[in-house]
């Protein structure tokens, strides 16, 4: 069953579409490096799937924030690639969060229940943790 979204509406965060979707779950940073600032928003329904990604940037620097909503776990989870030996566990609200590295770049993967989220970027790895916690009210 399809995730049905208001065609007329325009959004502006990725907490406004889960909340216009329904999805109470804690998933999206409420904190970000300020020097960044939100230059797109894209949400993309499918029939299996609602994927939505949230771009900032600063200069040549950017990060995103992605969210996959999945009706089931059949197929579940994208591949992230990652510099060997660069990923470790961190538990924040009983979740474990996956950080890791892809070249320069920082990456943070988690999943709750059906929902993916990670964020990828030009951030350190301090500032991936501090945005992990801002999702839990931290």
């Amino acid at each position: 069953m399809p995730i049905e979204l208001h065609p007329d509406r325009e959004y502006l965060s990725l907490q406004e579409v889960l909340d216009d979707v329904g999805i109470a779950l804690p998933l999206v940073p409420t904190w970000h490096p300020d020097r960044f600032v939100q230059s797109q928003l894209t949400v993309r329904s499918f029939s299996d799937r609602l994927m939505l990604d949230a771009y900032f940037v600063d200069g040549d620097c950017s990060f995103s924030i992605g969210v996959i909503v999945r009706n089931t776990l059949d197929g579940a989870a994208r591949f992230h690639e990652i510099n060997e030996g660069s990923v470790y566990e961190y538990v924040a609200h009983g979740v474990i969060h996956y950080i890791m590295s892809n070249y320069d770049r920082a990456v943070a993967v988690w999943m709750n229940g059906t929902i993916e989220v990670f964020i990828q970027g030009n951030v350190t790895e301090a500032d991936l943790i501090k945005m992990i916690d801002s999702v839990y009210g931290g």
